[in-house]
């Protein structure tokens, strides 16, 4: 039986007019192109960049939800100890899809099949781990967010990548009647930035961030001076400084809900345990 993901992509491959989107999210049938290409991005780049702190020589990565392997091989082609977990068997898009290709190629990597609800691991297993586009398909957000916190080593880092968000207080009609999945029966899910914060720090997180919605202080700088007038403006550091944090304010309550907009998170796992009020 084909799972309503698997008819997704499959429609998505079937049709001429989505090879550029197929394409640019990887999902085209050749795995093999499309690890490569991965490799090569400014995404995988970012990535690497953002958990680089967290992962020792010989330190271990757990990357969940890997679907078919796109980011596991690519983290295992850079060296890394890499171990990925995902509940999806199929083979379009799941495990079977992976076992085929590490079969044909005796790439050696760890990969389980499993519930990211309920790790298969003990607790501080991992310097850090990592996930992408998967925290808004979880059933419950807290308890997954929980089971990774449990498996963290104290002080490792976690980073979400392209989790969808969502205006605050918002019905969520705007951004499922956007969302292309939706007609085929996969269970997309947005939350607000706000509510992704709590979440993480509820479960054990600090040093909480949120990369790719807002701009950063820098490149809303750059922007500020792109015209004379924003430029004067902004001139006065504490104008800018307090122009920014409106932005971020703004961007944090309010998104564009037809675009599908995504957010990135990190956060490192409290080295002591902070009881939740």
């Amino acid at each position: 039986m084909v799972s309503p993901y698997e008819e997704y992509v499959l429609a998505l491959r079937d049709n001429r007019a989505m090879q550029k989107y197929v394409k640019k999210h990887y999902l085209d049938a050749d795995l093999s192109s499309a690890v490569e290409r991965y490799g090569e991005s400014q995404e995988f780049h970012s990535i690497r960049e953002i958990l680089q702190p967290w992962i020792p020589r010989r330190g271990r990565l757990l990357d969940i939800g890997v679907g078919r392997g796109l980011t596991s091989l690519a983290f295992r082609k850079t060296g890394l100890s890499v171990v990925g977990l995902e509940y999806d068997g199929s083979q379009i898009s799941g495990v079977g899809a992976l076992a085929e290709y590490l079969r044909e190629t005796s790439v050696p990597l760890d990969v389980l099949q499993g519930d990211g609800l309920h790790l298969p691991f003990r607790d501080g297993s991992f310097d850090a781990i990592f996930c992408r586009s998967v925290l808004h398909h979880l059933p419950d957000l807290d308890a997954g967010l929980r089971e990774i916190s449990r498996v963290l080593k104290p002080g490792g880092g976690f980073l979400a990548w392209n989790e969808h968000i969502c205006t605050v207080f918002s019905s969520k009609r705007r951004f499922l009647a956007s969302h292309p999945a939706v007609q085929y029966g996969v269970n997309e899910i947005a939350y607000s930035i706000p509510q992704y914060w709590y979440k993480f720090r509820q479960a054990n997180f600090t040093d909480i961030r949120l990369i790719g919605h807002y701009l950063d202080f820098t490149q809303f700088n750059a922007q500020l001076r792109e015209t004379p007038f924003r430029a004067k403006i902004g001139a006065a550091p504490i104008v800018s400084r307090a122009l920014h944090h409106i932005h971020r304010v703004r961007r944090s309550i309010i998104v564009d809900e037809c675009d599908l907009p995504v957010t990135c998170i990190v956060g490192k796992k409290r080295l002591r345990r902070v009881m939740a009020n």
